[in-house]
């Protein structure tokens, strides 16, 4: 069960904002790489079961509802769920909503053909506990799409290791409260990845790295970005994911004959 801070830090939608047309985000070469390569990995989902773990702004499933999949969404936050509820009951698009939490899914074993989960594994302070329920209500031969931060690239050395642990450390000196730890940006290595994926039983299929510039819209413009990006992540993104800011994997759970 995820702890009771964890929970208090999302409770009100702290990642609700996320665009879904990320185009004006200062991140937004980023978000949108990783919406094409998880749309890509997770194949052709028309009248399957998927499940979208930690839902944010809805983007995901209302991908996965477009595609014509029975679309089902994972969400610890309930203010994300009332906005993502009125968005697509506002579009018609049927989605089902569960409040839950990504390390006990309230769902039956082997419901899902495949599975969706984004910028959540860095906020689960027992990412094993959680791997291991996507893995049980994943079908054998189910896919999983999953990131995670990395923990050499760019964006974990400014945004998790500087902005995020400085500005709270500071909060705790000024206020006299003693130090607090920063569990929600835990990151990791490639070979930490790929350890953390196999140890739960997934075959992993790719992994490749994305957002090899700086995710700081200040430092590296837009326009720039969104010229050099994409063609260094098609250079590098594969055989340099330890070099990039996320690293995203393609995982399946061996079908029965394989797993015995």
């Amino acid at each position: 069960m995820i702890r009771q801070d964890i929970k208090e830090l999302f409770k009100d939608g702290l990642a609700r904002h996320v665009a879904w047309e990320p185009k004006d985000h200062h991140a937004g070469h980023i978000m949108e790489k990783q919406l094409h390569v998880m749309l890509d990995w997770i194949g052709d989902i028309r009248g399957t079961r998927v499940l979208d773990i930690g839902i944010a702004s809805g983007r995901f499933v209302y991908a996965f509802a477009q595609s014509g999949a029975d679309t089902h969404g994972a969400e610890i936050s309930r203010v994300i769920l009332h906005e993502v509820t009125e968005q697509m009951a506002e579009l018609a698009l049927p989605v089902k909503l569960t409040q839950c939490d990504a390390e006990n899914l309230p769902f039956a074993e082997e419901s899902f053909e495949a599975i969706n989960c984004q910028q959540v594994l860095l906020h689960l302070p027992h990412k094993e506990v959680a791997l291991r329920e996507m893995s049980r209500v994943l079908k054998p031969g189910g896919r999983l799409v999953i990131d995670l931060t990395n923990r050499k690239g760019l964006f974990a050395v400014y945004e998790h290791l500087f902005k995020f642990r400085f500005l709270y450390r500071l909060k705790d000196v000024l206020k006299r409260r003693p130090r607090r730890s920063i569990v929600y940006t835990d990151t990791r290595t490639a070979n930490e990845f790929r350890d953390l994926l196999e140890g739960a039983g997934f075959e992993i299929r790719k992994l490749e790295g994305f957002g090899f510039l700086p995710a700081m819209g200040w430092i590296c413009p837009l326009r720039l970005s969104r010229l050099l990006t994409p063609r260094l992540d098609r250079m590098f993104g594969r055989i340099l994911p330890g070099g990039a800011s996320f690293i995203m994997a393609q995982a399946i759970k061996p079908p029965l004959s394989d797993a015995s």
